[in-house]
């Protein structure tokens, strides 16, 4: 119990040298220059982290706005093609071009081949 309230005192103890300048000013120098240089970096990887993230919500935002347009377009194209292939209008579209629709029944040509 006490070996963490001493650890915590020490933690504490180190931010406040840290916050203040004693830290630099102390002759620890040697001992203290690579937790800087560990910090500055890990601060570098958190800001890189925070922009690619950042960048991959923009992206996703907008493949959202083009799934949601592309959808839409789906939508009215399939819309349109069962409209143009309903009997009653492909029949307006024959009978404009001078096309019959036959009522008599298909016939089944036979053709004989050598004997």
């Amino acid at each position: 119990m006490e070996e963490k309230e001493h650890k915590k005192e020490g933690l504490l103890n180190f931010f406040f040298a840290f916050l203040t300048g004693e830290m630099i000013r102390q002759i620890n120098l040697r001992k203290t220059v690579p937790l800087l240089i560990y910090i500055a970096g890990l601060a570098l990887v958190i800001i890189g982290n925070t922009y690619y993230g950042q960048k991959q919500v923009s992206r996703i935002e907008i493949l959202q706005k083009d799934i949601k347009q592309l959808k839409f377009k789906h939508t009215v194209t399939k819309s349109s093609l069962m409209e143009l292939t309903k009997q009653s209008t492909l029949e307006k579209n024959l009978r404009d071009k001078g096309l019959q629709i036959t009522k008599e029944p298909p016939q089944k040509i036979i053709i004989n081949r050598g004997l």
